[in-house]
């Protein structure tokens, strides 16, 4: 009976000194690479979200620099539904 308890006491020891282990392996280990990891990946996204929105700006500088001020005059009333007559005396103005 005692050699029983013994035995299960020696097994519940080692138990709780391998889950020590085990945790501290994971909080000095695991858990600081996957900030890391983690870390590196947010960095990453906010590079090619960077990227993209720059590309856009490029895109939409270029589309500006072609468009004449009556284009985008036109362009900015009818998109809010107004009349784009105001817009006409501006067809003059590259000609001066």
């Amino acid at each position: 009976m005692i050699g029983k308890l013994q035995l299960a006491a020696g097994a519940a020891a080692g138990a709780l000194v391998a889950g020590l282990l085990v945790y501290a392996w994971a909080s000095l280990w695991l858990v600081p690479a996957a900030r890391l990891e983690g870390a590196e990946t947010k960095v990453g996204e906010i590079a090619a979200d960077a990227q993209r929105q720059e590309n856009e700006r490029k895109q939409d500088d270029a589309y500006l620099q072609d468009r004449s001020d009556f284009d985008l005059c036109a362009e900015y009333l009818s998109a809010r539904g107004l009349p784009v007559d105001e817009c006409q005396r501006l067809r003059g103005l590259s000609e001066k």
